[in-house]
């Protein structure tokens, strides 16, 4: 788990689907006078090694993050009753999954664009063939192998999403991502069928339909430039929480945490100073 320190409450970020905690180092750095910050790997992702049967379900993930903010509670006992969470995407979902799991586990939430399949979705999904979402048939497709990180970079840094990515960011993901290979290339760590099968298991995950149990305070914030498939999920899950909260940030699109950190951290501090005050 990585440390980024700061002051503050103790918190745990959890990153999205083919991503990993380094991701938050920028955003982080501006966080560090409100906050004291730590970011797992959740499973198959970054450092983290994947389950050997790759069950990628995301009450996996909900374990992560239990984990980590045992740790980091031991690492800078929180002041409070729980810990504070980000998180963004399936991370986000992760952070909920986690207080269904251990009410009480945190004293607020950030979500970012959670992913919250409603029950219709679940089952279209089911009976799919295995592999025909298009989000995980084009992670099977995905390049896992370039000469060098910067080949890496250059290559990302010119395709979307990773285009409108904040430089820094970026760079952080592909630091992280990729492992040295004997033969003096490198490879993602979360190999394609890892995101792939993380893609599938999304869609069976039943957190909306139990979004009632998340008793603290959670802030869903959500990209005005977002999709109808990633943005949604949000709006339409946000009156669930017993203390929801909408906040919507102009010009940002799913992968806001990612490509513009000063606009998440001002939104972060001020949900948190509202929630904690």
């Amino acid at each position: 788990m990585l440390g980024y320190g700061g002051s503050g409450p103790t918190t745990v970020l959890a990153h999205g689907s083919g991503f990993h905690g380094g991701v938050f180092a920028p955003l982080a750095a501006r966080l560090v006078p409100n906050l004291k910050m730590f970011a797992p790997d959740l499973r198959g992702h970054g450092l983290s090694e994947a389950p050997r049967d790759l069950d990628m379900s995301w009450n996996g993930f909900a374990l992560d993050v239990l984990a980590a903010c045992e740790l980091a509670r031991t690492t800078a006992p929180a002041s409070g009753a729980g810990v504070l969470g980000i998180g963004h995407s399936a991370g986000a979902t992760a952070l909920l999954l986690a207080e269904m799991a251990v009410p009480g586990t945190f004293s607020a939430i950030y979500c970012y664009e959670p992913i919250l399949p409603q029950r219709g979705e679940r089952i279209a999904a089911a009976g799919s063939a295995t592999g025909s979402l298009a989000l995980a048939a084009g992670a099977r497709r995905r390049r896992s192998r370039f000469g060098s990180r910067s080949e890496a970079f250059a290559r990302y840094g010119s395709r979307p999403p990773f285009e409108e990515f904040d430089p820094e960011t970026l760079q952080c993901y592909v630091e992280r991502a990729f492992a040295d290979t004997p033969d003096g290339d490198v490879e993602l760590r979360c190999r394609p069928e890892v995101e792939a099968r993380v893609f599938e298991a999304g869609m069976a995950c039943d957190a909306y339909d139990r979004l009632s149990e998340v008793r603290c305070t959670t802030v869903v914030a959500i990209g005005g430039r977002s999709t109808d498939s990633s943005g949604h999920y949000g709006l339409q899950a946000v009156d669930s929480f017993p203390h929801g909260h909408l906040v919507q940030l102009r010009g940002l699109d799913h992968f806001g945490p990612l490509v513009d950190p000063d606009a998440l951290a001002a939104s972060i501090v001020t949900a948190f100073d509202t929630a904690t005050a």
